[in-house]
């Protein structure tokens, strides 16, 4: 039976976050009633979050008109109750943490009807044939198939469908402790996802403006990468755990797995999506003549917050887990704030600067001297830390050099036994 607390608590969310299902999961175990706040099928009430709490990123925790915080926040100002307290102690503790005052009308129940994402044809032998000419020096994770129904695919719509089927599968699987892919590679729901992969073969990214085509990589992006760890595994080096420390990437994961695309089923791994097509190939990641430079950003195009976009903070999510070609600018000034306002990515100290390695990776999108770089992420910044790295950088030369970096922890949600990518 849940508990009759004195004020309303409210918990901002989206579906798949797993730091809002931690929150939620806490206060379910604590029998404490709560308003959840969907932006993601509610992405209405995406700026009352954002005016209530000033942070970008989800969950953000409120307790009548009072805010909590994000889910760190958040339990830790639940630890002091005892584990095991009796329900009187916990109705008790909250009730000693009473908020005065009317309940602010933005912290109401969502009453509008929820977006709606469409669900994708059967896939059968109506529409999709077996692919007679596998193989290759690449994993494509979408060519069992070969789609043979309608080319009218509204690609972006696609990854948003496909992304809450590959969802799904992982919400089945998932745990306080992670994701059990090597289950969820087993599930009827994973194969009915996987053969539905096939109409990305529809997609003909030729015909996209770069709105269009800048959103339906980076969906596509973050599909591939929990399609990837259900079907060919976890890319950790032999002798790390998978779960846990800071390991290496396994060669061949990320420029060997990836999808095939259009009806001439053109290969695009993650690096390909990433360096190939949205940094406008600065990598050199395709050589002169290739067919898929065509496809790839211009120069001018580039657009360095989609490493928000590809990235999700330690211990936070972005608001945003599916990017629209109308809205896609807004979006991405949305998420790189979301990026840059947790200290686990910037953090501004007493004449330093410390950031995420992938400002170490792609430098030369934010710029090649340290105040460039600097210079670049106070644009994504609010408040305080806005006003302290403007400081910071009144007090540095030009030429500068105060900047360092996080080790990059390549620990991933999975929970073991994990399926553990053996390379191609």
């Amino acid at each position: 039976m849940l508990l009759q607390l004195k004020n309303t608590i409210t918990v901002f969310s989206i579906t798949t976050c797993p730091h809002c299902l931690k929150a939620k999961s806490t206060l379910a175990s604590l029998k404490a009633p709560f308003t959840e706040i969907n932006i993601e099928t509610h992405p209405n009430r995406r700026s009352d979050m954002i005016a209530l709490s000033s942070r970008m990123s989800v969950p953000q925790v409120f307790f009548g008109n009072r805010h909590l915080g994000g889910n760190d926040d958040f339990q830790k100002l639940l630890s002091s109750i005892p584990s095991g307290a009796s329900d009187e102690l916990v109705q008790g503790w909250f009730d000693s943490e009473i908020v005065e005052g009317e309940l602010d009308s933005r912290l109401l129940p969502s009453t509008d009807p929820p977006v709606v994402v469409q669900p994708l044809p059967e896939i059968n032998d109506k529409n999709t044939m077996l692919n007679e000419k596998r193989g290759g020096s690449y994993i494509a994770l979408n060519d069992e198939l070969v789609w043979t129904g309608s080319d009218n695919v509204d690609p972006v719509q696609l990854t948003h469908s496909l992304k809450k089927m590959v969802d799904g599968v992982c919400s089945d699987h998932r745990t306080d402790m992670g994701v059990d892919y090597a289950e969820a590679k087993k599930s009827e729901r994973f194969e009915t996802f996987k053969k539905s992969t096939a109409m990305l073969q529809a997609c003909e990214m030729s015909s996209m403006d770069n709105e269009v085509k800048t959103a339906f990589l980076v969906n596509l992006y973050n599909i591939l990468i929990k399609h990837a760890f259900i079907q060919v595994g976890i890319p950790f080096t032999e002798g790390t755990n998978p779960t846990g420390g800071q390991g290496k990437i396994m060669g061949g994961f990320f420029d060997g797995v990836g999808y095939v695309l259009g009806s001439s089923q053109q290969f695009f791994s993650f690096d390909g999506l990433e360096n190939g097509l949205l940094r406008g190939n600065r990598s050199n990641i395709y050589k002169s003549g290739d067919d898929r430079l065509q496809l790839a950003l211009s120069d001018k195009d580039v657009d360095r917050r989609i490493h928000f976009a590809l990235n999700c903070g330690a211990s936070s999510c972005p608001p945003i887990k599916k990017f629209t070609g109308e809205a896609i600018r807004e979006e991405l000034d949305i998420v790189s704030a979301s990026y840059c306002e947790s200290d686990g990515n910037v953090l501004v100290g007493e004449g330093f600067l410390q950031l995420n390695t992938i400002f170490k990776w792609y430098r030369v999108d934010f710029g090649e001297t340290d105040v460039q770089v600097a210079s670049a992420i106070v644009d994504y910044l609010r408040g305080d830390k806005k006003r302290k790295l403007e400081q910071l950088l009144e007090s540095v030369p030009a030429d500068g050099e105060f900047i360092k970096y996080f080790p990059y922890d390549w620990k991933s949600d999975s929970i073991l036994p994990v399926i553990e990518f053996v390379g191609l």
